[in-house]
């Protein structure tokens, strides 16, 4: 009676192919989720270069520089989305199918007699697929060098998604122009973290995302930096300590080793004791939980705190290092360029 039926959840069983066209944003661009679990940080490409320019075999994690092949970069969104897309073309399958099977059954019954039988079928409903709601477009676009994909994500990115070409001096100005923006909505997420949670959340949140910035600014600085002396040919002879540019002072030893000008010699007075206390308050936050030890004392001269305390990092306090390490930057970057010409 229902071979329709059994014949299409055979072929089901078979398995088929159905072709699902992914929702993008206003300007083009497709959704993208890290796989890896300790990152899962999303991103996006245009869909244009995830087509034409991003191989099926191995995809970038801008973020973290993880590969995977094409299959396993949609974020939760778009895997309820392709289920519930799935999930209808089997119900129309099955529902015709039925549909079939029922009239082929009533055609057979006989119209007039004492005893008539009469079958009947109603469809179930698909599912609403309403098309996932796309996040607002990410705060930075991105254009890579090498290949010239372009994708955008949160903050700063460090991999192209195409190829994984990776750029040290333009993730360092990704990076700044990333803590920049978010500086400079610091009040409207605040206000949208109070509207939305309340104060408290907001307060704390507020403070991970400027001892972050801190963080990312020491980080970006240190890669860029050792990057420039590696492009020394006298750097070839020297040996360096893993992180060594994480401290300033011997970081500052190793440029007037080969022949540069030292950071203090490169800004003022003022900014050179900046520069050093906000390095060490990363390096509390990163290692001591933000607790001052006399250690940061010692380092620093920095009298406004006691041991014991916790130290409060300040929307103004990562405005001053970003004016710092993008005026040491740029004249490193200057003089770097002047050895090697």
């Amino acid at each position: 009676m229902f071979d329709d039926v059994i014949r299409k959840v055979k072929d089901l069983e078979r398995g088929v192919q159905i072709s699902i066209e992914m929702p993008i944003d206003n300007e083009g661009y497709l959704d993208r989720k890290c796989p890896h679990e300790e990152c899962q940080q999303e991103f996006k490409v245009l869909m244009e270069d995830w087509k034409e320019k991003v191989s099926d075999e191995r995809v970038y994690c801008p973020i973290c520089g993880y590969s995977e092949n094409s299959k396993e970069w949609n974020t939760p969104e778009q895997k309820r989305y392709i289920c519930d897309q799935a999930r209808n073309y089997v119900k129309d399958r099955l529902n015709k199918a039925f549909v079939s099977s029922v009239r082929k059954f009533n055609q057979t019954q006989p119209r007039t007699g004492w005893i008539t039988m009469k079958m009947e079928y109603k469809p179930g409903r698909p599912n609403v697929v309403v098309p996932y709601k796309v996040a607002e477009l990410m705060q930075q676009k991105f254009s890579c060098e090498k290949c010239n994909c372009r994708f955008s994500s949160i903050g700063a990115s460090f991999f192209c998604p195409a190829c994984g070409h990776n750029s040290v001096e333009k993730d360092f100005q990704h990076t700044i122009e990333s803590i920049e923006k978010t500086l400079n909505s610091i009040d409207v997420i605040e206000a949208t973290l109070i509207k939305n949670q309340n104060r408290d959340t907001a307060k704390d949140t507020i403070r991970q995302i400027l001892e972050t910035s801190l963080g990312k600014l020491t980080g970006a600085f240190q890669r860029l930096t050792e990057a420039l002396f590696n492009k020394l040919p006298e750097s070839k002879q020297i040996r360096l300590r893993h992180n060594v540019f994480q401290n300033l002072d011997e970081s500052s030893d190793l440029w007037q080793q080969v022949g540069c000008k030292r950071y203090e010699g490169m800004i003022d007075a003022q900014q050179w004791y900046n520069l050093k206390r906000l390095f060490q308050q990363r390096h509390l936050i990163s290692h001591c939980d933000g607790i001052v030890d006399q250690r940061y004392i010692d380092e620093t001269g920095d009298t406004t705190y006691k041991i014991g305390q916790r130290i409060v990092i300040s929307r103004n306090s990562v405005l001053i290092l970003v004016d710092i390490v993008k005026k040491l930057s740029r004249a490193k970057q200057q003089e770097i360029m002047q050895r090697i010409m």
